[in-house]
């Protein structure tokens, strides 16, 4: 199965409690969807697929499955899902007053890229946009997203390279019909 690629908006960090505020607002006159435009600011690029056959077939993976399937009593393939795995980039310290400062003033500050994998089961929401669907393993998808984020430049600001920035960059990568020293399918 190929991976496919969302970009989401979320709320920025340190205001993700203003999701639950919001999700409570009447839905009159479109106030609801106004408010969630407004708080959702944070973009975040999200790979949705199977793990690759060969590493299903792993004596680690197998020694996972059994865990946890005793854990659960459910086997692995039942109802778990695709794995998630989101990527983002903000400020090292995105809540601190001087971070919020000099990007509010759009000077240059630290910035940091996040890779965070989701429980597997979690499926695509409404927020989720599909970009498409890229061409290699899920496993060599997720390599190229780390050697992207390993190599972006971790100097952010409001209005230069921040997470829209990143996002669309790290799309366009993972989406991209060829690879390094092979085809899209990752044969040489």
């Amino acid at each position: 199965m190929r991976t496919k690629v969302y970009r989401a908006r979320v709320p920025l960090v340190g205001m993700e409690w203003t999701r639950g505020v919001v999700d409570r607002m009447p839905r009159v006159g479109g106030a609801r969807d106004r408010a969630r435009d407004a708080i959702n600011k944070h973009v975040v690029v999200l790979l949705v697929g199977e793990e690759d056959d060969e590493r299903k077939g792993s004596a680690a993976a197998a020694a996972a499955a059994t865990a946890t399937a005793t854990a659960t009593g459910k086997k692995d393939d039942e109802g778990e899902g695709d794995r998630v795995v989101c990527f983002d980039f903000l400020p090292v310290e995105p809540t601190r007053p001087e971070t919020v400062v000099r990007m509010v003033l759009n000077l240059p500050t630290r910035g940091e890229t996040r890779e965070r994998q989701f429980r597997r089961g979690r499926k695509a929401r409404d927020c989720w946009d599909l970009e498409g669907e890229a061409p290699n393993t899920h496993e060599a998808n997720l390599a190229r997203a780390r050697e992207f984020s390993d190599t972006y430049c971790t100097s952010i600001s409001l209005l230069g390279n921040n997470c829209e920035t990143y996002a669309e960059g790290l799309v366009r990568h993972l989406l991209e019909r060829t690879v390094a020293h092979g085809t899209a399918d990752g044969n040489t």
